[in-house]
């Protein structure tokens, strides 16, 4: 999908960008996680996918704490969260090929950012994957299993963190190009 050349163009594609990823945010939020439901009050402390990183005997707490009633929320959230990444993972490289697109086409770290969403998608599906087959599970989780799992949480964290610094980095880029053209 190639940016228009026109300013305005530009602005209102990153405007409906924006609104959009926030609609189907709060949509999805709010279809799937009512807040009067007593099972997703259950599992809503536990979540694990929420954490930054976590070993099995956390796991095996969490899943114990959140109660039956508790994992089954869980994994009907767990279920309805493989739809999510596709959303911010298109945001996320649309913003960046707009916040990138003028000032480093051709720069292979500018390529490595735009690749960066599609990898945090996948390391959220594989932590959905594995954070279902241990709510399954659930007594028997295997422990190599759940540290895995952890592993996988703490490297979607992470991608997302680096994505977030590319955006900032792109969007302080923008600003300081915008200020150069218009006060300098």
């Amino acid at each position: 999908m190639g940016w228009s050349d026109n300013p305005y163009e530009r602005k209102i594609s990153i405007y409906l960008l924006i609104s959009a990823f926030f609609i189907i945010s709060f949509w999805m939020y709010f279809s799937y996680l009512p807040l009067s439901s007593k099972k997703n009050k259950a599992y809503q402390p536990y979540k694990l996918d929420a954490k930054f990183y976590y070993q099995s005997e956390k796991v095996k707490h969490s899943l114990e704490k959140m109660g039956t009633e508790g994992r089954n929320g869980y994994l009907n959230y767990l279920v309805v969260d493989l739809f999510y990444p596709i959303f911010y993972g298109l945001f996320f490289f649309f913003a960046l090929t707009y916040l990138y697109k003028i000032k480093m086409n051709g720069d292979p770290l500018f390529n490595l950012s735009k690749s960066l969403p599609f990898a945090l998608v996948i390391a959220d599906w594989l932590e959905n994957t594995l954070l279902f087959i241990l709510v399954e599970s659930y007594p028997n989780t295997s422990k190599t299993l759940g540290n895995l799992t952890g592993i996988t949480t703490a490297l979607k964290w992470s991608i997302a963190a680096i994505i977030f610094l590319f955006l900032l980095t792109g969007l302080v880029k923008m600003t300081y190009h915008y200020v150069k053209e218009h006060f300098f």
